[in-house]
């Protein structure tokens, strides 16, 4: 493969999280703009594989598990992704290679140096560090940065991170935030509605709070009523009976409508008039850009980027997270102000038009890889 304009980019699935709804809008932009990608995905599921149906997009993926005799099944699947990056890394050692998510940079990264890739070496870091403190051994992501030519990271608090307590080069680091598509935007909300309907875009994961939510609600459930509804947008990551039970012991069940097994949260967004993000943890949301285009004000917990994307008072309301106590208040108080609410929807939507737009995303991706490329030989390293 050419080096110029071709990258190799390694994820680790293909399913519905932030970082692949993001690689399923920039990579169709970079192949239409004349980019030749191969994408390299370390599973065999990819329930969005055809988000990237372009003819300069080839997908390459696991095969289908087959039982093993000798390995078991955690073998199995390291000896297919070994397979598969070690053959596409011996054919095209000069390509850009980026890495997304920790397993696709410490497997590709690591394998990337023992067959001595030539080509520049660039890693996303899109969430705080915080996981390596729940699995201590991607602390070894630490000891591979000196071998990346860039560390491409969606928001400050990201990069400070990096600098700070991973001892990373500034130079090396370099913030672009997400962006979503403008053709999509519709138009501000303008009425105030009967009811009240909240939406949390969020896989079901216990850090990303359903369940201070569900407290929060519990404790105003009797100041809203009942024309009120909850709709949560995600899949189950193994916590859905958990938060089910809780809902009912709550008694808040009735209010809650459950979309599992949606690729697309715009129609829900739609129907909302609030968004919520109640998540202990984050780097930078994809879901609360798509609130703020939907013109939803939002309420989210003052973590990570979240403080990068809303304003507080002016497109939405910051609270601490593990706070159902603050949550509710919040919620309560755009309840009570629904001309508030209208007003945040529109400075939202004003925001994310100015800063959060897919095509300035797109070509800060394009300025840094054609930057790498054009001084990728010889390659500088940082020690």
């Amino acid at each position: 493969m050419n080096a110029h304009k071709s990258l190799r980019i390694i994820t680790p699935y293909l399913t519905m999280g932030g970082a692949e709804r993001h690689l399923s809008l920039v990579l169709p932009v970079l192949a239409k703009n004349g980019w030749k990608i191969k994408l390299l995905v370390l599973s065999h599921e990819i329930p969005l594989k055809d988000y990237f149906n372009h003819p300069n997009i080839t997908l390459l993926s696991l095969g289908t598990p087959s039982p093993q005799k000798f390995l078991p099944s955690s073998l199995g699947h390291l000896f297919q992704v070994l397979k598969l990056l070690t053959r596409d890394f011996r054919r095209d050692p000069e390509t850009l290679t980026h890495f997304f998510l920790p397993k696709a940079y410490c497997i590709g990264m690591t394998l990337g140096k023992l067959w001595k890739l030539q080509g520049p070496l660039v890693m996303s870091r899109r969430s705080l560090n915080l996981y390596q403190k729940r699995h201590k051994i991607l602390y070894f992501e630490r000891l591979l940065h000196r071998f990346c030519d860039a560390i491409l990271v969606n928001s400050a608090a990201i990069q400070n991170q990096l600098l700070q307590e991973e001892h990373v080069p500034k130079e090396r680091i370099h913030l672009i935030y997400n962006g979503l598509r403008e053709a999509e935007l519709p138009s501000p909300k303008t009425r105030l509605p009967s009811s009240f309907n909240m939406v949390v875009v969020a896989n079901l994961i216990p850090y990303k709070g359903h369940l201070d939510l569900f407290k929060a609600l519990s404790l105003i459930k009797k100041d809203l009523g009942n024309s009120w509804t909850l709709t949560l947008v995600g899949h189950d990551r193994g916590i859905l009976s958990s938060l089910q039970q809780t809902g009912q012991a709550f008694g808040i069940d009735a209010h809650i409508e459950w979309i599992l097994d949606s690729h697309n949260p715009t129609p829900f967004l739609s129907k909302a008039d609030l968004g919520i993000l109640p998540s202990h943890e984050e780097g930078f949301s994809n879901a609360l850009l798509e609130m703020m285009r939907a013109s939803l004000p939002v309420i989210a917990t003052k973590v990570g980027g979240n403080e990068e994307a809303i304003l507080q008072g002016v497109t939405g309301l910051l609270v601490p997270p593990h706070d159902p106590d603050a949550l509710s208040k919040a919620i309560l108080e755009l309840y009570q102000n629904p001309k508030r609410r209208l007003s945040m929807g529109k400075a939202g939507q004003r925001r994310f038009q100015e800063h959060f737009a897919l095509s300035a995303c797109v070509a800060q991706y394009e300025d840094l890889y054609l930057s790498l490329l054009k001084n990728s030989f010889p390659q500088k390293r940082f020690l």
